[in-house]
């Protein structure tokens, strides 16, 4: 069902479709016991994906101000991969 995927999506992209894709199975799995499994596998998918989310960087005002400074970039990369609290 899934034929859009690419190498390139992010971990977040790539758990996301799976559980629709799970959610899809649970529709045309006729064994209430196999529906449960996919609900269960599905449960455990969007834990990780909460905590990936919740691990996402927001740019702080510090690193607004570090872009502005410096010519060409963007905040996004100024960095990026490490989890902010609010300023």
């Amino acid at each position: 069902m899934m034929s859009f995927q690419d190498e390139r999506d992010s971990a977040e992209v790539r758990l996301m479709r799976s559980i629709v894709e799970l959610n899809y199975r649970i529709l045309r799995t006729p064994s209430p016991s196999e529906r449960t499994a996919l609900r269960t596998s599905i449960t455990v998918l969007r834990a990780e994906l909460v905590k990936l989310i919740e691990a996402m960087p927001i740019v702080s005002e510090d690193d607004v101000e570090r872009a502005s400074t410096l010519h060409g970039l963007s905040p996004m990369l100024i960095g990026a991969g490490v989890p902010r609290g609010p300023s």
